[in-house]
């Protein structure tokens, strides 16, 4: 409970007029975004994950999100979150790390995951796609994958703006590149020509 010039976080009471139904699948997710013995026990309540300023007069202005987010197909999307899904996949994949890139012609910024593969295990890519989509929306999937080098976790935020930067544009990144085909339901190999057709609006995500 905040004053007037003090900055806090929204929860949202989770009763029978507000419920909350949890993510599809991934009952993990929906246990991390629920607070409980707030006011008094037993009661729970939905995190937000918005930092928000009271003002006099019961005035409430948006300060920031927790953690690193991005706005796609107007939907919030957390990269802590995708990044910790993708993190779960049992397979080749070492470490992923999640965060927004602009698409040119759209709002919002999409989601681009950059793996660190294990050494000589092959990525399956069919039972990665299964795994996204059976643990995440559509708007939070990953519209671009970039397979790089290894990244020391201590140094990513560092990486992080040169990664937002460079983005998905094949000139620019030397690392291999991947974008999710929506009619295929798989992500394809993004050549300079497919790069082209997504600025274009002729391949829609």
């Amino acid at each position: 409970i905040c004053k007037p010039g003090e900055i806090g976080l929204v929860l949202s009471e989770i009763n029978a007029n507000n419920p909350f139904g949890g993510y599809v699948n991934d009952s993990e997710m929906s246990e991390a975004r629920i607070v409980r013995d707030v006011l008094q026990i037993g009661d729970e309540y939905f995190n937000t994950g918005d930092l928000v300023k009271l003002h006099d007069g019961d005035y409430i202005s948006f300060v920031d999100r927790l953690g690193d987010t991005y706005r796609w197909k107007s939907k919030t999307v957390s990269a802590n979150q995708v990044a910790d899904v993708i993190n779960k996949f049992f397979g080749s994949i070492e470490e992923a790390f999640v965060y927004g890139v602009k698409v040119p012609g759209m709002e919002g910024n999409c989601g681009m995951a950059a793996l660190q593969l294990l050494d000589d295990v092959p990525l399956d890519w069919d039972n990665l796609v299964d795994h996204i989509n059976r643990r995440m929306p559509d708007h939070a999937r990953p519209v671009f994958i970039r397979i790089c080098a290894h990244v020391d976790p201590r140094l990513f935020r560092k990486k992080r703006r040169q990664l937002q930067e460079e983005g998905f544009n094949p000139t620019l990144v030397r690392d291999p590149l991947y974008y999710f085909d929506l009619k295929r339901n798989a992500y394809l190999t993004l050549t300079t020509e497919k790069y082209q057709d997504i600025k274009d609006g002729k391949i829609r995500l």
